[in-house]
């Protein structure tokens, strides 16, 4: 029984710590090849330090990988004076919902953890991410502080590029959803799957937009506010890729040495 225990042990540990489905494991990878911060593409043999990090933020990746909260942002409504009416049959108003800029609140801040990890470079932390995601392996509670302005430019650039990414698959644009909505507004096609469909569809643009232009602007922000540091020769820190490096540098992530 004692050698069935140690060899139960032996076992265990051989077992990868990714608790996700292999599926999952592979579309994770997605996220990780951009590279941004680096001048080149993280290539396995050129940049070992970069391809480990990149394997760990893989591995931290896993862990929130089905966390709504690290994911999911609230915004407040678009119409939040907007009463509804004695029935339910009678269309509030006739103009689409929309943002109003100065009253928007939202709190990005779980989603902006989640995109400081996926920009995390070598360079961070002093040139300690390695060992600080390495550190914190075991710590289910573990999330990427703020660090330096580049990190921070870098993580809101993060964010607005997957906002906008999420919005392009849309076959329309947010003004033509606008339209399209104020359209059936006119057509009384309330209520009705159509209108309801447009209506779920505009509310959705209209929020990934909004998530965008938050985090485009304060990224801006960090980047103007941080002029001193990019005149130091640490340009590299603040570079966001316009398109991903080629997907097989990141392929070929595998989980040796995360068991």
């Amino acid at each position: 029984k004692d050698e069935d225990k140690v060899f139960t042990i032996a076992k265990d540990k051989k077992r990868s710590r990714m608790k996700v489905p292999e599926f999952q494991k592979t579309e994770l990878k997605r996220y990780l090849q951009y590279d941004d911060g680096y001048d080149d593409c993280v290539q396995e043999k050129l940049h070992p330090d970069a391809f480990e990090l990149k394997k760990l933020k893989w591995f931290h990746l896993s862990k929130i990988a089905n966390d709504p909260k690290a994911w999911v942002v609230t915004l407040s409504p678009r119409s939040p004076e907007s009463d509804p009416l004695e029935s339910s049959d009678i269309l509030i108003t006739d103009m689409p919902p929309k943002f109003d800029p100065r009253k928007l609140g939202m709190d990005i801040s779980r989603l902006v953890e989640t995109c400081r990890l996926l920009a995390l470079t070598t360079d961070d932390y002093d040139g300690n991410a390695l060992q600080v995601l390495k550190d914190n392996m075991s710590n289910a509670t573990f999330a990427v502080g703020r660090g330096s302005d580049a990190l921070e430019y870098r993580a809101l650039m993060f964010l607005a590029r997957l906002s906008s990414t999420a919005l392009l698959q849309y076959k329309i644009k947010p003004v033509e959803a606008y339209e399209r909505v104020a359209q059936l507004n006119k057509e009384n096609a309330f209520p009705g799957q159509s209108w309801t469909t447009a209506q779920l569809q505009l509310g959705e643009m209209q929020s990934l937009q909004a998530v965008s232009g938050i985090a485009f602007g304060h990224a801006k922000k960090w980047e103007e506010d941080a002029k001193n540091e990019r005149s130091t020769g640490t340009t590299a820190f603040f570079k966001i890729r316009e398109q991903s490096c080629p997907k097989e540098y990141t392929e070929i992530l595998d989980e040796e040495g995360l068991v």
